[in-house]
């Protein structure tokens, strides 16, 4: 009994823990966020009457987002009252990973020299007076956070957990630092520092939004009367209340710049930067190569810097980003610089003469994946001409040195010089035209380019040349060494008794070899005769070093060393003028002393194969006791078993 009502009690337990979930998934599966548009007060109303929460009413565009039973979509879809009905779709960041790193040391940043700007050659508006400034740029995003090199004129948030439009992600402050982060000094700058920036919050902290903020947000600056409006952001879904309200701003006089996106593909443009009321732009890299994660397709119009961009970041410090969110605000910045500039022309003729400020890169004209270009400022792309009578001046071991003539250019500025692919000096056009390359290897080739630039930073193919530096004097390893020192050291002519070996030596290699028996002393009967030998002609050998000579029998050592011995000895002989009696009795010793070496040799060897030998029966001895212990433990082995086997 009590078995079962604990089994009891943990079913019922198990249905109460699992029954409140499914309960709420089945709610949540019976609502939907949706947007609803309307065309007349009787689609309004059923709107408000049908709707189970209402978020927001958007008046421009006669809609409201709201939640409604999942089941009465179809019955909104076939209402002659209503326009359209469509889900709250998400909308995220356009980075190329959503994430920023963070720079640790901002303070060495140099204002103005990030390759972003000095490739397009913004800072020439600059000196012409358009910086941007009275221009209202709206940067839709996820805030942006006090910087000290950005000026805030305002904003709001249209997310639903705070009012606040600071930025709790970051995204947002890199985006508005590289349209406007001010010319103060200091940190960075961005493409136009005078424009006024409003902080538009429609994203979280996590760089996620819905359709209802990102509407919302667009309201706002229509209401604000911005004049230029950033989305680094978008979504895949086509959304008619996106368009309609995209449309209304372009009408109103805001000139709209979206990113691509990042899918990494053509024909996936996202919305809004789809739409045609939208400057859709794609991303390059430092090479002006189109980036391989921005999305392509015909409705991209320019492209710019979107990869390793530095700029404002969270905290007051610096970030690098790459992705289509940082090419955009670069066209955003660029049209605030014209609308200075152009104050005559409207929006669309802006637009318009945007098309001036390109390099055409890619197809010619228009294309999928650049555009009409990429922007620049300046559109003088031609570089100057290159060097000219390039020569060598001076080469050593370890330098050398070159001289040139540089070009007639009036807008030539100055050449680089490259070593082998690394960027060693830059010339000024007014310094001397040499240089001289140091701590060099001897004897090594070393590839030379130099090229020219020009004022807006146009530069050459370059003049590439290779040069091998000299070789070193000659170094020579401590074992080669003393016998080339003994053989300068002995610069004197050869006396004439070594002359007179040296023929017969001659002599003796033409001759076959011949028993030799050297001549008895007659008063010396006592002595022992010598046995007759055979003597071949001697042969002059290379140096053996030591390496080689640890290789050889000490037989062969030994005769080396009597070798040495006996040209000593020659030497010795020739310089006191002794008689050729006297070298014929040396050689008698020398001969003598060889045959005691050889049978000391031999004894030696003998005795060494007796060792081994004497080894040998050890071993066999050891292995025929291992046996017999072996033999003994199995025997005893044995009769313990058949000992135990009888008593079982």
């Amino acid at each position: 009994m009590n078995v079962k009502r604990i089994i009891f009690l943990l079913f019922t337990g198990l249905v109460c823990m699992f029954w409140q979930p499914v309960s709420s998934y089945g709610a949540e599966a019976s609502t939907k966020d949706v947007i609803i548009g309307y065309k007349d007060e009787v689609g309004k109303q059923l709107i408000v009457n049908q709707s189970k929460s209402i978020d927001n009413h958007f008046k421009s565009l006669s809609a409201f987002a709201v939640s409604i039973n999942a089941s009465d979509i179809e019955k909104y879809k076939g209402n002659e009252h209503i326009t359209y009905i469509e889900e709250n779709v998400p909308v995220t960041l356009s980075n190329s990973s959503n994430s920023i790193n963070e720079i640790k040391n901002g303070d060495t940043l140099v204002e103005g020299e990030t390759w972003n700007l000095r490739s397009s050659r913004f800072s020439y508006a600059w000196e012409e007076g358009a910086t941007g400034k009275d221009v209202k740029v709206a940067v839709i995003d996820t805030g942006i956070s006090p910087h000290k090199d950005l000026k805030v004129a305002g904003g709001v948030s249209t997310v639903d957990y705070t009012e606040k439009w600071e930025d709790d992600n970051g995204h947002g402050t890199h985006v508005a630092g590289i349209i406007g982060a001010e010319q103060n000094g200091f940190g960075v700058v961005g493409v136009a520092p005078d424009a006024s920036i409003y902080a538009v919050k429609a994203l979280d902290s996590h760089g996620e939004g819905d359709m209802d903020a990102l509407l919302k947000a667009i309201e706002w600056s229509i209401q604000h009367e911005m004049d230029i409006i950033n989305l680094s952001l978008g979504t895949e879904f086509h959304s008619d209340a996106l368009e309609k309200i995209i449309k209304q701003a372009y009408d109103a006089g805001i000139l709209i710049v979206g990113a691509s996106g990042n899918g990494e593909g053509d024909g996936k443009v996202i919305y809004p930067a789809k739409y045609e009321q939208v400057i859709a732009v794609s991303a390059l890299d430092e090479q002006f190569h189109s980036a391989p994660f921005a999305s392509s397709g015909p409705e991209v119009e320019f492209s710019a810097p979107g990869t390793n961009i530095i700029s404002t970041y969270l905290n007051g410090n610096y970030g690098i980003a790459s992705g289509t969110s940082q090419a955009s605000p670069h066209i955003t910045g660029m049209l605030a610089l014209l609308q200075q500039k152009l104050p005559d022309k409207n929006p669309e003729e802006r637009r318009a003469v945007l098309t001036d400020y390109v390099q055409d890169l890619g197809e010619t004209g228009r294309d999928s994946y650049f555009g009409f270009g990429r922007i620049s400022y300046i559109t003088d792309f031609t570089a100057p001409d290159e060097i000219a009578d390039l020569k060598l001046h001076k080469t050593e071991s370890e330098a050398f040195s070159i001289q040139w003539i540089n070009p007639e250019n009036e807008d030539f500025d100055k050449t680089i010089i490259y070593l082998n692919d690394s960027m060693v000096k830059e010339k000024a056009k007014a310094e001397e035209t040499s240089y001289t390359f140091t701590e060099l290897e001897a004897n090594t080739p070393y590839d030379i380019a130099i090229y020219t630039e020009d004022i807006y930073g146009n530069r050459s193919k370059g003049v590439i040349q290779t040069i091998t530096t000299k070789k070193s004097g000659l170094i020579i390893s401590e074992k080669q060494k003393e016998p080339e020192e003994d053989q300068e050291s002995d610069p004197e002519p050869e006396s004439p008794v070594k002359e007179e070996k040296k023929e017969k030596e001659n002599k003796q290699e033409q001759q076959p070899e011949k028993d030799v028996t050297p001549p008895v002393d007659e008063g010396k009967k006592d002595e022992e005769k010598q046995p007759s030998i055979s003597i071949p002609a001697p042969v002059q050998e290379p140096p053996v070093s030591n390496e080689q000579s640890e290789h050889k029998n000490p037989a062969q050592v030994s005769e080396n060393n009597e070798k040495q011995k006996e040209a000593k000895q020659e030497d010795s002989l020739a310089a006191s003028g002794s008689t050729n009696k006297a070298e014929e009795v040396e050689e008698k010793e020398s001969q003598s002393e060889q045959r005691d070496v050889s049978k000391d040799s031999n004894k030696n060897e003998q005795s060494t194969t007796a060792a081994i030998d004497e080894g040998n029966q050890d071993e066999d001895n050891d292995e025929n006791l291992f046996m017999q212990f072996f033999s003994w433990i199995g025997g005893l082995f044995r009769s313990i078993f058949q000992s135990l086997v009888q008593v079982f």
